[in-house]
């Protein structure tokens, strides 16, 4: 899921957002617009834009992410009408906020893997608190008839592997996990608002132990006889 984060980011915002000033982003004729073309419609908050330049895996895993904001939203209100605000507690940066960090994606390396697919190595740029940072990561390029369409990849790939594939896997795995957030959190805002959590502690670690589970153990064998049955 880790590979997702700072392109996921990025585009969970504009379609929670409303849509920024008027652009016209057509379809890309290359890679290269295709890129270009996303971070300008990211920028502007151009939701149509945005999903037109993604492949539909890519689009699935951003509609299963849609929503959380509001999700978490009310379990905070939960909480602070529960327990109080707590005053120690810092306030998370909004999505709009975490767009207006994106700075720029630079095209570092091409590679045609054939049948009208490519992989790029993507260098990613935003500022947080005055300060440049750069991080480098994979886009799949997939030409769809004329159009280029663009799908987030690990930051580390088996050369082996077919992306196409790995995309459809990360796909699936996000939409379990915005499922699973989805449900547990919904859980633990009923049981705050009932009552059956005594403190802001409490309440908080039911959250995390509920919205994000781990994975689950493997079952133990029953004990068996001297006789080993």
């Amino acid at each position: 899921m880790k590979c997702w984060n700072r392109f996921a980011a990025v585009l969970v915002v504009v379609i929670l957002v409303s849509p920024g000033q008027a652009q016209d982003f057509k379809g890309a004729a290359t890679p290269e617009e295709a890129v270009k073309n996303l971070v300008g419609a990211a920028q502007a908050g151009n939701v149509e834009a945005v999903m037109g330049q993604l492949t539909k895996p890519a689009q699935d895993m951003l509609k299963a992410f849609q929503g959380q904001e509001d999700i978490r939203k009310s379990f905070a209100a939960a909480l602070d009408e529960k327990f109080g605000k707590d005053p120690s507690e810092r306030p998370q940066a909004s999505l709009k906020d975490q767009l207006a960090t994106l700075k720029s994606m630079d095209i570092l390396e091409k590679t045609d893997r054939g049948k009208g697919v490519a992989l790029l190595k993507i260098k990613s740029t935003s500022v947080h608190d005055g300060k440049e940072r750069t991080k480098e990561e994979y886009l799949l390029a997939v030409k769809e008839g004329n159009t280029w369409k663009l799908a987030p990849l690990p930051p580390r790939i088996d050369p082996k592997e077919d992306p196409q594939k790995l995309i459809e896997k990360e796909t699936e795995q996000a939409r379990t996990f915005a499922t699973r957030y989805r449900e547990g959190t919904e859980k633990v805002t009923r049981e705050v608002k009932e009552g059956k959590y005594k403190s802001r502690k409490d309440a908080m670690d039911a959250y995390f132990k509920t919205a994000f589970p781990g994975p689950s153990a493997p079952a133990k064998e029953a004990p068996k006889d001297k006789a080993g049955r």
